[in-house]
Parts: structure tokens; sequence; C-alpha cells
């Protein structure tokens, strides 16, 4: 999207005549006859009859506390006609009170004001709307509004440059109640402002309660305008007259209702909408590290489609060969998604080129085709290697102790890590990030010791599919309390965490070494393999100085009832810390695994920093402090210490 400045545009004699004889006249070159939809925000403020604004004591999430409203809507606009229509969405005001709701809301363009109603002929160029509705609020009904508006900065904008997608913002006039309460309040230059002129009374008044029958009296407001000859006090600069137009009928008698559109977009232009485009995709164009068992193929749209034409215009196959079967799922049916992911029948596989391909048949909610087609390639990762030795034998799992804790550098490299996790789950969610269902026990069987220090998890929540952002910064009190993430005491740095559909995620509190309530978030693939990043095969610790000390190591090549996989776009298993001493780092939780190597006799062997294939450890328990770990750990202090520096630098 692109902001369009205020420019002035020069006027043809034709433009200039057909403004005048439609009373339309305004800075727009009407020699471009089009029809625009826009969508808006802006603010909406009520100043009592001396100018004084009213706090909206039900809305106080802008700056101003509640004395503007953000306010969002639509405006449909014809250049040649000069006039138009609108919505805005209904919105709080004032406390236990129903939403107020604007309805009925039309535009006419009136040149300087200078016309009259019966005559708009005599308009003389200029840039004013006048702006009519009823307003409903409290079981006040058809309240009529009428509000004069300076419209140079949108009329300035029209023309052949102003196609869907523009933005309309920081141009044009002031609003009359940029001014209030000594200028404190500023807006600034809108597209469209209300300013202080009146306009004349049009039929009797409306008493506010006669509902429908204030529908014929509709404009309330007519021409000439009349000049407002209040002075406001407090105002900065001191200026005649109070924004808005005194309201005839209804529980805001003599008040002024202001609506200022900030910002416009245009959505369409003469009933079409920009055409759809292509703005995300995974696996990325020359991917080489897809995985085919978890790495969604899914393409995103820049706008809502048209869901069966996406299905028929999208295509996987082979580079250079056969078409892959599957089906295209959109996020949402019908014409309301963005997102389609393309499920095929079959797992992809390993160390094997695909091209995808979207092709002009998709076409978006207005029937605008994609242009044009867009194709993209990618190649999958090598397969995993399993160990060798690996040859059965041992017992099977007991539900819920077999497990893995692997420790993920910022590049996806295995960084240390124990076996024999054990956890416990009910099988409930939480359904907020606030939530206080601490559902899921997970600790090691030993306790196992990570470089030397016992580990320890707790305060554990599982979710379901949703984006959940969580404050580092809560306590443990205010987390049990069920506190809202965004009202904890200490901001701390935000921690989000995506769970995609049939998937699981976690959010848990670990202690390690005296560093307590590290926040870690783990989304797990429910039945499926853990693959942790190229070099590193499947990432599972399995060599005999990583043995658990039940005697037993997970199969490298077991499928987990839940395994850890990518939480953000890096590709990397888990979720990066943003607390604690492992920021950047992601922790991998691997819970049941389906099947364990047999125990086999072998010399000690110290543990290293890369995976070890096989499967042969001591029957013994192994003790970590046997394997070199203080080395380890020295060698992971002075590592450390590098990382912060050059994090700080």
């Amino acid at each position: 999207m692109r902001t369009l400045k205020h420019t002035k545009l020069k006027k043809s004699a034709l433009a200039a005549a057909l403004a005048l004889s439609l009373g339309a006249g305004s800075v727009m070159d009407q020699a471009y006859a089009d029809t625009y939809t826009f969508s808006f925000s802006g603010e909406f403020t009520m100043l009592t009859s001396a100018g004084t604004p009213l706090d909206n004591t039900s809305y106080t999430t802008n700056s101003w506390s509640g004395y503007r409203t953000d306010i969002t809507g639509t405006m449909t606009y014809d250049t040649v006609a000069g006039t138009g229509s609108g919505t805005i969405a209904p919105f709080s005001f004032f406390s236990g009170t129903s939403p107020a709701v604007a309805q009925a809301i039309t535009f006419q363009a009136i040149g300087n004001g200078t016309c009259t109603t019966s005559s708009p002929s005599s308009c003389q160029p200029g840039n004013l709307l006048l702006g009519n509705m009823l307003f409903n609020w409290s079981g006040n009904n058809g309240i009529p509004v009428s509000i004069v508006m300076d419209a140079s900065g949108l009329f300035g904008a029209m023309g052949a440059s102003l196609t869907p997608g523009s933005v309309v913002t920081g141009v044009g006039a002031l609003p009359a109640s940029n001014y209030m309460k000594n200028g404190g309040m500023p807006i600034g230059p809108v597209p469209v402002a209300t300013l202080t002129q009146n306009t004349t009374l049009v039929g009797a008044a409306c008493t506010g309660t006669q509902g429908a029958s204030c529908l014929g009296r509709n404009p309330s407001g007519g021409l000439p305008l009349v000049t407002d000859s209040v002075v406001p006090t407090g105002y900065n600069p001191t200026q005649t007259g109070v924004g808005g137009n005194p309201m005839i009928a209804g529980p805001f008698g003599g008040f002024n209702a202001n609506f200022d559109f900030k910002s416009m977009t245009v959505t369409s232009k003469n009933g079409v909408s920009a055409p759809p485009s292509v703005t995300a995709i995974s696996p990325t164009n020359g991917s080489t590290t897809a995985d085919p068992l978890s790495t969604p193929v899914k393409v995103t749209f820049s706008e809502p489609m048209e869901d069966n034409t996406v299905a028929t215009a999208f295509t996987l196959s082979l580079t250079g060969g056969t078409a892959v079967p599957g089906t295209v799922s959109p996020s949402a049916s019908g014409q309301t998604a963005t997102v389609f992911t393309f499920t095929p029948t079959s797992t992809l596989a390993y160390s094997t080129g695909y091209t995808a391909n979207v092709s002009t048949a998709a076409l978006n909610a207005g029937g605008q085709a994609l242009t044009p087609a867009y194709t993209w390639s990618f190649t999958t990762k090598a397969a995993p290697v399993a160990g060798t030795s690996c040859t059965g034998g041992g017992p099977a799992p007991t539900p819920g102790t077999a497990g893995n804790f692997t420790m993920l550098t910022p590049t996806g490299t295995p960084f240390g890590g124990t076996n024999d996790v054990v956890y416990s789950w009910n099988g409930t969610y939480n359904s907020a990030a606030n939530g206080n269902n601490f559902n899921m026990t997970l600790a090691s069987a030993t306790p196992e010791p990570f470089f030397g220090f016992v580990w320890s998890a707790h305060d554990i929540r599982v979710f379901q599919t949703g984006s959940y952002t969580f404050n580092t910064g809560c306590t443990i009190t205010e987390l049990h309390n069920g506190v809202a993430p965004s009202a904890c005491a200490v901001r701390g740095t935000p921690l989000t965490m995506n769970v995609g559909t049939g998937q699981v995620g976690a959010l848990m509190l670990f202690d390690w070494n005296g560093n307590n309530n590290i926040y870690v978030a783990d989304v797990w693939n429910q039945h499926a393999q853990w693959v942790s990043g190229p070099g590193a095969e499947n990432g599972l610790w399995t060599g005999p100085a990583w043995g658990g000390p039940a005697g037993y190591m997970v199969n490298p090549a077991t499928t987990w009832t839940f395994a850890s996989t990518p939480d953000t776009n890096n590709g990397i298993n888990g979720t990066p810390m943003v607390n604690g001493p492992f920021i950047g780092f992601s922790a991998n939780f691997n819970l049941d695994a389906s099947d364990t190597c047999t125990v086999a006799a072998s010399a000690p062997i110290q543990a290293n920093d890369t995976p070890v294939s096989g499967c042969t450890i001591s029957p013994a328990p192994v003790n970590l402090f046997k394997r070199s770990d203080w080395l380890i750990l020295l060698g992971f202090v002075g590592w450390m210490g590098w990382w912060r520096r050059k994090r700080q630098g």
C-alpha cells in the first residue's frame, strides 16, 4: 500500500462545468468518472454545545483516554453525481448502554456551501461534503445527525493514480475538534474532517423516540449553511464555532457529534478491487531442508479467495515429472480464506525435488484471477539415519516413561540433553494465554542432570490450535490467578506460541542451575518422528554416553506420541527462549517413544556434541559426572560468556 499526499489537480473546463451543474464543485478532477469504495478508520468525538468534549467512560484504550473513540467504517462515493453512502461499525458509548449505531448514512458534495437545497446548481466550487445519518443509542432511535465536512484531502487524491489498495492519510483539513482542550488532543490533517458550520434545519424536529417516522425527515440539515457564532473556551488557537452540528433531538440535544476519517483505503474502484497476489509460501522457494513429514506445503494470498477455484488451480508435482495427488484445504470455508494447505495423499519422499504451481484459475471473492500464475520449487531433506545396532528386543516402553529432552542452539545444532523424561497429562486444554489449568507434569526420571545440574519443569499448561502470546514477566502467583499477560505487574519479553491444526502446544517454566522460571514453549506433532535440522540426522542423543539411567535408549527411528516441531519460520524445532541463560536456544521435549533399543555392553565413551549413531550402552546406570561433563560445563560457561558479549555487541 502507499500513502498519497495532497496534490492540486488541474481541472479541465469540462470538469468544472460538470461539477457546477451537479452541485458537486470540489478540487477533485471530475474528468475522471469514478465510483470508489473505501474502508476507513477515524475518531468519534462528542462535544457539548459549549465545545467541551464528553469523556466516553466505556472507551479508554487510546491515547486520549476516552475523549475520542476509535471508529471504522466504509464509504462509497460517485465522483460524477457527487453523492455517496456509508456505514460505521457500532461502537460503545458510555458504560452500561447498548452500542451506538449510525444508519442511513448519506453524503452530498456541496461545493463551498453557498448554494441552497432547492437550487444545487448554484453551488460554487469547493471541498465541502454534507453528511446526514440517523443515530441509535440506548433505546433512543432515529436521532437525526447532520455534519458539514471538509473533504479536500480525499478529493485531492482522487484521479487515475488512486487505485485499489491506495491509502489516503495525513492530508486535507484539520478537524474542528483538533483545537479543543488547548490543542491537547490533536488529530492532524485528515482526508475528511468535521467542521464548525451548521446546517439549516429541514422540516420539524424529531423527538428521538419516533423511530422509523424520522426516516422521512432525514436529512435533518440542509442548505444554505449557517455560521456557528459560539466562541468555545479553552481552544488553542481560539476559533469561532464548535465542531459538528447541534443535534435537534434525542438525549444529546444541542450537542455536536464529530466524525473524522483519518485513514481511507480504496477497496474497489468502479466495482473492481485489486487482483489477488501470493504473499507467502511454504516451503520457501529453493529450500533444500523441507521435512516431508512435518513441513506443510502452503500458499497465502493477499485477499480472500474462492476456495473451490484454488483447489483447482493448485498443483504439486515431482520437478519435471508426475503430479502428486492430494487435497487443498482452506483456512476458512467459502470466500473468506487467504491461506491454503496442500495435503498429499501419501507422505512426500526424502531428497526429492518438487514444484508447486498456482494457475490463473485461482479467483478472489470478486471473481478476479491471480495474475500472473505463481510457481516455486523446493527439495526435501535427506532421510534420517537410524542407529545401526537398534535391532529390537527391548521391552515395550511404558506410556509416559520413554521421553527425550534435547537443547538446540539458535542454528539448530543439538547442544545437550537427557533421556528418560517422564510425563503425565490429563487430556484437557487451556483456551487462552491466561488460562490457569496446569494440566501436565514433566520431569527427568532419576532425575538426570543436564551439564551436571538437575533440571525440572513446572506449572505446565497445554493448548490446542491457536496463537498465544505470553508475558515472561508474569509471576507464578499471577499465572495461578489467571491474570491476563497484558495485566501482569512486570513487562517481560513476549513469547508467542503458534499451535497448528492437529498439533498440541505446551507452555512451561523451566528451572536449571539456579535459573528459575525460564519460559519454554514446545509445539508437538502427534504420532510423528522428530527431526531437528540440517546435519543433525534425527537429532536424538542416542550414543552410549547419552543412554538413560533406565538402561534403555530410544530408537532413533521411533514414532513419538508428541514430537517437537518448529514453531517459527526459522525451521528449527522448538520455540526460541526469550529469558534465562539460553536466550535464542530451543528446548525440545519428545514424549512417549513407540520403540527402544536393546542394551549392549560397550566400553565407556565420552559424551560429545554431535549425535552418535548406534544403540550400544552400558547396562549399568550412567553417571554424567563420569562422562567428562565437568569439562563440557567449563566449555559451556565460556561459550555462554562469548555468546552474551556477541548479543550485547
